[in-house]
């Protein structure tokens, strides 16, 4: 399900949709809090909505759940 829904929340981001994808994404944690994708799909949509603490902090918990997840390039 957290897969499903990190998935639904990135298209919502992609069309735009940022309250919605930033809903999605927290589902997902809700769902399952070890998924790192949605973790760091909810830092790039916290980062985009100028969120920057709650983008670093998420970010952080991404990479210490799967080191692979790491800070985007700028």
């Amino acid at each position: 399900a957290a897969t499903f829904t990190t998935n639904s929340g990135r298209h919502l981001l992609e069309a735009g949709d940022l309250d919605g994808a930033l809903s999605q994404f927290r589902s997902a944690i809700d769902s399952q809090p070890t998924y790192a994708p949605a973790h760091y799909q909810l830092a790039l949509a916290l980062k985009r909505k100028g969120d920057n603490a709650g983008a670093a902090a998420e970010l952080q918990k991404a990479a210490e759940l799967d080191p692979r997840f790491k800070s985007p390039t700028e």
